[in-house]
């Protein structure tokens, strides 16, 4: 399933690596499955502390929930007391990969939470998301990074929006929402 290798950082998320804390990352062959409460298990993370684990895998498991949301504010205010809370960001924006389907709010409880650490990393794991797998919401929720930047660090974000006109086999609404988010950045 998964094996380890050394490694020593606090929290890393790439296709394939989940670190965290410790000195082992989990390598993982098959973390991509969309079973609600199996992302996170599959993934391998086993140095993840327990308790956050498992509340990420009860959100997971409630995604399809009529009180989803209710469930996700219980969750993300228990996280963001964590010291670790932000080893929650990656899963979460994986999550919202794995979903595009659904309507995770606007901005609702997962954008509030993942949005505590603007300008402490959570750039760089959305850009790494929307590598991974645009969505409506990941592409809008960079929108909301473009409008509260400017100059060179403007420019990049609307490249990295502009860069997902090149994913393949996106579908023509991704391709309209990033053109309208383009155009109201000329």
């Amino acid at each position: 399933m998964a094996s380890k290798i050394p490694f020593s950082v606090t929290s890393v998320i790439t296709r394939g690596i989940f670190a965290v804390r410790g000195n082992y990352a989990a390598v993982a062959l098959d973390f991509t499955c969309a079973v609600p409460g199996t992302a996170f298990i599959k993934a391998g993370v086993s140095q993840m502390d327990e308790n956050l684990n498992e509340l990420l895998v009860r959100l997971s498991d409630s995604i399809l929930d009529e009180n989803f949301m209710d469930v996700a504010y219980d969750i993300t205010e228990e996280i963001e007391g964590r010291t670790d809370a932000f080893d929650a960001v990656a899963p979460i924006l994986k999550l919202i990969e794995n979903n595009p389907a659904i309507d995770f709010g606007n901005p609702g409880p997962l954008v509030h939470f993942l949005e505590t650490f603007y300008k402490k990393g959570y750039e760089e794991k959305l850009v790494e998301s929307l590598k991974r797998q645009p969505t409506k919401h990941t592409v809008w929720m960079l929108n909301r990074i473009i409008n509260g930047s400017e100059k060179e660090i403007k420019n990049y974000f609307i490249n990295v929006l502009l860069d997902v006109l090149k994913f393949p086999n996106i579908s023509n609404d991704l391709v309209l929402i990033v053109k309208q988010f383009n155009d109201l950045h000329k």
